[in-house]
């Protein structure tokens, strides 16, 4: 493919490639100890790229409340926001997994039976990183791909990063049911970097949702 045809096509399949196909390489996913244990992680279906793990025949279908914990951030010395951006950015993720998942769960605030709870952290948050994308003739298709370590990009393009871990509790025992570990990104908007975090906020939120509800209804049947 041409440069400039990549150029071209580049914008309208970004987001797709970056946000909701795939994810800057999990190789660069720094543990922060958050979940303590993460033997068992395994590639989640309904949230590609991300890691997680489920307790062995998971029975959710006896859950109809969550406590969603407040965002807790264990970003590195080196992240590129301020301390108040930071806690905005942990407000609005807190924000957006409470509206997804209030639509199918009632929102608790005091553990109990039939009640879940979820703990989050934020471990990254770079507004802005420079990506490499490449072309692949090879495939016989038009849609770019991260250019691996070592070879040389078509086309570099500003993204913004951010890695969070999640652990979904009884909240009752506090008894781990499952956990997960993602990194996003997103083209980075030049005037508001933070756009495209609450991007991926919201994309993290809806998938969280969608894994829930498909847990409890196979637990149901």
């Amino acid at each position: 493919m041409k440069k400039s045809a990549f150029k071209h096509i580049l914008p309208t399949l970004l987001v797709a490639v970056l946000l909701g196909a795939c994810s800057p390489p999990q190789e660069d996913f720094r543990y922060s100890e958050f979940l303590g244990d993460y033997s068992g992680f395994k590639a989640v279906k309904k949230a590609r790229g991300a890691e997680g793990y489920a307790k062995p025949d998971l029975d959710l279908s006896g859950y109809d409340r969550i406590m969603v914990d407040p965002i807790i951030l264990m970003v590195g010395d080196d992240e590129r926001l301020a301390k108040a951006d930071l806690r905005y950015l942990a407000e609005s993720f807190h924000e957006a997994l409470v509206s997804e998942l209030g639509q199918s769960f009632v929102i608790a605030d005091q553990p109990g039976q039939g009640v879940l709870r979820l703990r989050t952290a934020l471990t990254e948050a770079i507004p802005k990183d420079t990506v490499g994308m490449v072309s692949d003739p090879s495939r016989h298709s038009d849609r770019p791909r991260l250019a691996p370590k070592g070879e040389q990009p078509d086309i570099e393009v500003p993204v913004s990063v951010a890695s969070m871990e999640m652990e979904l509790l009884d909240s009752s025992t506090g008894e781990r049911l499952a956990a997960i570990k993602d990194r996003k990104g997103g083209p980075a908007s030049e005037t508001s970097p933070q756009d495209t975090m609450q991007e991926i906020f919201d994309f993290w939120a809806t998938s969280t949702n969608d894994i829930l509800v498909s847990l409890r209804n196979r637990g149901a049947r």
